[in-house]
């Protein structure tokens, strides 16, 4: 199956939120993701409110109020999912939360994300050969997110893990044309000019 998704680069930031929380016990693990994943909830049905919380993280009091209301209406949450809530609304980091929910499921079946940009669409075997070439050069199972870009010259761009590989055409002609134009400078006679 294909997934169209946006090639974004992961906070390195949200990364280490998630390694200090894949650290816990997996009984505590399993609970954050199970309260993260209530939260998302409440949330997308309250879309105003998660804007508020965050776009204004200066009015504080405003921000603990949705915090806590949503606290309530979810149920209690573990120690660490309250932290980790205020502690991101508090560093301005709330929009991270969907990132950090999805890498520590993510992360919990063991699956990295690989965003591949193409100019048409990758057939099945070719997505297959990839997670086949991610599980035997890199010992991970990947998940391939496919972006369509009609402006890339063959080839192909792909991100994992906050690298960008650039396989593309453009890149190799730039240097060409870099090259020309260094050599044109420098064995044109001035009097052509």
């Amino acid at each position: 199956m294909n997934h169209f998704a946006k090639p974004r680069f992961f906070s390195k930031v949200c990364r280490r939120y998630g390694e200090v929380l894949l650290g816990a016990s997996q009984p505590l693990l399993d609970t954050v993701i199970e309260e993260l994943a209530s939260v998302r909830i409440w949330f997308h049905e309250k879309q105003v409110l998660w804007r508020l919380l965050c776009a204004v993280p200066s009015l504080k009091q405003i921000g603990e109020g949705i915090l806590e209301q949503c606290r309530k209406s979810t149920g209690p949450w573990s120690s660490v999912t309250e932290k980790l809530l205020y502690l991101l609304y508090k560093e301005h980091r709330m929009s991270f939360l969907w990132d950090l929910l999805a890498y520590l499921e993510d992360r919990k079946q063991e699956i990295e994300n690989v965003y591949v940009t193409t100019a048409v669409v990758l057939p099945e075997h070719v997505i297959s050969w990839f997670v086949e070439w991610f599980k035997v050069h890199h010992h991970v199972n990947v998940r391939i997110h496919q972006f369509m870009n009609v402006d890339l010259i063959l080839g192909s761009m792909i991100i994992w893990r906050n690298i960008l590989i650039d396989f593309s055409l453009a890149p190799k002609l730039r240097i060409i044309e870099r090259t020309m134009a260094k050599d044109l400078n420098f064995e044109l006679p001035k009097s052509f000019f």
